[in-house]
């Protein structure tokens, strides 16, 4: 009798931990977003201007034209105090505030000043970041890896970071080395050890050497980039 009990507590406990831990769907109604559960039934009302989906049980909302943080009980675990925010990338989002970016943690804690006129997303522990309109990379401690002395740059991809200086695309590795000579006109971030470059109107295929391994034949926006 006794196991018995045990195996329908156990069962109840499994069946409820696996109700707590659903996903939450976001919808919206009268302009407002909440959440729901896959049963259809409210979880989080809709009082929240916008959100996004929950990723690791926080949400990103929008509340009275500020952005704050909430966990799947609708729970406010970081105040809506931002005038502008991404949701967590690598347990850190950036956001804004008095026109200036920084990062904080999932705890709302500051990682990184507010110091950034414009700042992007972590991606492979580091983060793309301009101040007075040059772009450098710094590490998740806000250590500075790359420093502000390029025009403009994509996110670091497989140990890449494509640049441009003086209106020329190349590649530095995340100590700032150039291992891809700033020639081509325009360049695109590795993917599989591939990237996409561009130069005098044609397309090539390189590899991590810098080496091309084919040709491609580029788009009209490609061709608006290399213009530019």
């Amino acid at each position: 009798m006794l196991k018995y009990l045990f195996l329908i507590l156990f069962a109840a406990t499994q069946s409820s931990l696996a109700f707590s831990q659903e996903a939450l769907i976001k919808f919206q109604t009268n302009n407002k977003v909440g959440y729901k559960n896959s049963s259809n039934n409210i979880i989080i009302e809709p009082i929240f201007d916008a959100g996004s989906e929950f990723t690791n049980n926080i949400a990103l909302v929008i509340k009275d034209r500020k952005r704050g943080f909430i966990n799947t009980k609708g729970e406010i675990i970081i105040p809506f105090i931002y005038d502008d925010a991404s949701i967590f990338y690598e347990g850190i989002a950036r956001v804004k505030q008095n026109g200036k970016w920084g990062y904080i943690n999932t705890k709302g804690e500051t990682l990184i000043d507010f110091k950034f006129d414009v700042a992007y997303n972590f991606n492979d522990q580091i983060a793309r970041v301009i101040i007075n309109n040059k772009t450098g990379f710094i590490n998740s401690t806000g250590n500075i890896i790359v420093p502000f002395e390029y025009d403009n740059a994509y996110d670091a991809s497989e140990g890449f970071i494509a640049v441009m200086k003086n209106k020329k695309w190349g590649y530095i590795n995340y100590q700032n080395t150039i291992v891809i000579p700033i020639t081509y006109n325009v360049a695109f971030p590795f993917h599989s050890s591939k990237a996409k470059v561009i130069n005098e109107g044609k397309g090539y295929i390189i590899d991590i050497n810098g080496k091309i391994i084919s040709e491609f034949e580029i788009s009209p926006e490609d061709k608006e980039k290399e213009r530019k």
